[in-house]
């Protein structure tokens, strides 16, 4: 028999490049799936979009998928090497947790993604979500009764707001508290939506970082009740105010039903170990009634201040020579939205005072009432002899809880002022009669020099200084105009004034943080939080105690900064509000370090803004 080895090896050289070439021409595959197409309301879905190659991918680009209907936490991303006998395969699994906004029959759409130049995409699919709640577990009954054993899951676990007023004037306090009741070993438990609290100034009293529950009869049963976020919300008008609900999502364990006796010693029964449902519950929106202020004996210096002050004022020093400044500071201090007040304008002959400077400090209650003071500090000049009285200031404010207008007033100050009344050179010689002016001539005695020491002079047009001057001239005339409009600008317009000062007072806080390293007490981190949250309120122009981590990403994003600075911010912040509660647990390294990365966002900040 005669044979042809070579023939053996052509044959098997085809086989391999043909094999080769249906792989390369099928070596990407994208499907879509999802763990269950019928969810209840507060249920998560798991949509699970994998990416399947023969050979590995460098470079994957983000899908296009229509999402819309659902709220969208992730992708989670994970990669996987399937190695067999003969062919090696990679996928790429890219995992969403979806919840849906609202009941109904919804579609996800049909993920597209590019690879290579040519378009792969999936079949979109149906979920169905029903109103309903769905029970929470399918546990044995006979089984001592354990978490999830049949019972509704709203009636486990709620989102609980309330407001300690739904009625209340405008611009006075009311306080929104939100709190997670539940009866659950719940894990990680985030934040999913924040209320906008559109139509109120606001300030956050307190936002939790860990669950601190405490145990609270609710109806019947007792719950673990964990407060998230309480808000002092101050209406900016009057009417019917809507607060958005407040999402969160969380996992709670789910126990399977027992198959054998062994499985009373499952380790997947354990509460660690188990697998966890994900689910999202919401609290409900809450109306506010904004009654408007009454208009009959409103007083004309009523700026809209509503609450409870008293205000106090000191000069010093009392006794001056004419031209010479004396301090005046007036201090209002109380309960309310102190930064709804204007500073009190004054005006008093014979004495020129500027603008003042404002400083606000802010304190909370024990009961939870914002407050603090207002301090606001004047130049005043007197421009004569004599004595002078500051008559008593006053701010007038609405009392809640009188339903009437009030006035705070001071007592009236006296100033007394020695020497000659401050007037212009010209305004002097316009006085003086002729003898006057002939008696000053005779005064007046010209040094001439020696006739033989003097030169031929030399036409004024031909001297280096008279060129000098006319260059001069135009050019300091240019330098003043812009340094008026600047200075008229400073005064005019706050946004500006704050941010050619948001530099040096970010330097001075973060130098203040510097001096309190060593120390244990929260300063440190309460200082440089105020360094940042002040400075990107500087920079924007907004309400510095309104400022908290989701409201600064949110306008700083519209402002256009980078992803990656507002990443860097956040966990500042975060790192920020957790030391203020264990300050001592932070060693100075990483004091150190946070100092540092502080002020280089800061840095990012200033040239992004």
């Amino acid at each position: 028999m005669v044979t042809f080895p070579g023939i053996r090896w052509v044959v098997a050289a085809f086989i391999l490049l043909a094999a080769s070439g249906i792989v390369d021409a099928q070596d990407i595959e994208v499907t879509s799936q999802v763990d269950r197409r019928q969810i209840a309301a507060n249920e998560a879905v798991k949509l699970t979009l994998t990416i399947t190659s023969a050979r590995q991918l460098v470079h994957v680009p983000a899908p296009q998928i229509d999402l819309s209907a659902f709220e969208v936490h992730g992708p989670s991303v994970s990669t996987h090497v399937h190695m067999g006998s003969r062919l090696t395969s990679f996928s790429r699994d890219l995992e969403y947790t979806l919840y849906a906004r609202k009941a109904g029959r919804h579609t996800i759409g049909a993920a597209s993604l590019e690879i290579d130049g040519k378009t792969y995409q999936t079949e979109p699919i149906r979920i169905d979500v029903s109103s309903g709640r769905r029970k929470s577990g399918q546990g044995n009954k006979a089984s001592g009764g354990g978490q999830g054993s049949g019972d509704d899951l709203s009636d486990n676990l709620f989102l609980r707001a309330r407001l300690d007023s739904d009625t209340v004037y405008v611009n006075e306090q009311v306080t929104a508290s939100f709190d997670l009741c539940y009866r659950y070993n719940l894990r990680d438990v985030g934040f999913s939506e924040i209320p906008t609290f559109s139509g109120f100034w606001t300030h956050e009293l307190f936002v939790a970082q860990r669950l601190d529950p405490q145990v609270e009869e609710i109806g019947d049963r007792q719950f673990h009740v964990a407060p998230l976020r309480r808000m002092a919300l101050f209406p900016a008008r009057d009417g019917t105010l809507q607060i958005d609900a407040m999402a969160v999502t969380c996992a709670i364990p789910q126990r399977r039903q027992r198959r054998s006796a062994f499985d009373a010693f499952s380790l997947f029964d354990d509460p660690l170990f188990g697998r966890t449902q994900s689910v999202m519950v919401r609290s409900l929106q809450l109306p506010v009634v904004a009654r408007p202020l009454p208009e009959a004996d409103r007083p004309l210096a009523f700026s809209g201040l509503v609450g409870q002050i008293e205000i106090q004022a000191s000069a010093e020093p009392r006794r001056v020579a004419t031209g010479d400044p004396v301090t005046l500071r007036v201090q209002v201090a109380g309960i309310g939205n102190l930064h709804s007040m204007k500073a009190p304008v004054l005006r008093i002959d014979g004495l020129k005072i500027y603008e003042p400077k404002g400083e606000m400090q802010q304190t909370v209650s024990e009961d939870g009432r914002l407050g603090g003071a207002a301090t606001y500090e004047y130049i005043v000049i007197p421009e004569r002899s004599g004595g002078f009285t500051i008559p008593p200031i006053e701010v007038a404010y609405f009392d809640p809880t009188r339903r009437q207008y009030r006035l705070a007033s001071t007592d009236q100050i006296a100033l007394h002022s020695e020497g000659e009344t401050v007037t212009n050179a010209s305004a002097a010689l316009h006085d003086m009669t002729r003898s006057e002016i002939a008696e000053l001539g005779s005064d007046i005695r010209h040094i001439k020099p020696d006739v033989s020491e003097l030169e031929a002079p030399r036409e004024i047009d031909r001297q280096v200084w008279f060129w000098a001057v006319q260059l001069l001239l135009p050019m300091g005339y240019v330098a003043l105009s812009l340094f008026r409009r600047h200075q008229e600008r400073l005064l005019g317009d706050v946004g500006y004034a704050r941010r050619r000062g948001a530099s040096d007072a970010a330097r001075r806080r973060l130098q203040e943080a510097a001096e309190a390293l060593d120390s244990t007490e929260p300063i440190f981190f309460v200082t440089l939080h105020t360094a940042l949250v002040s400075f990107i309120g500087d920079q924007i122009n907004e309400p510095t105690p309104g400022l908290d981590r989701v409201r600064c990403r949110s306008l700083l994003r519209a402002g256009g900064v980078a992803e990656p600075t507002l990443e860097r911010l956040d966990q500042l912040l975060e790192i920020c509000e957790e030391g203020r509660f264990s300050p001592g647990q932070t060693p100075q390294a990483k004091r150190r370090n946070v100092l540092a990365r502080s002020e280089a966002v800061i840095d990012e900040l200033r040239e992004a803004i």
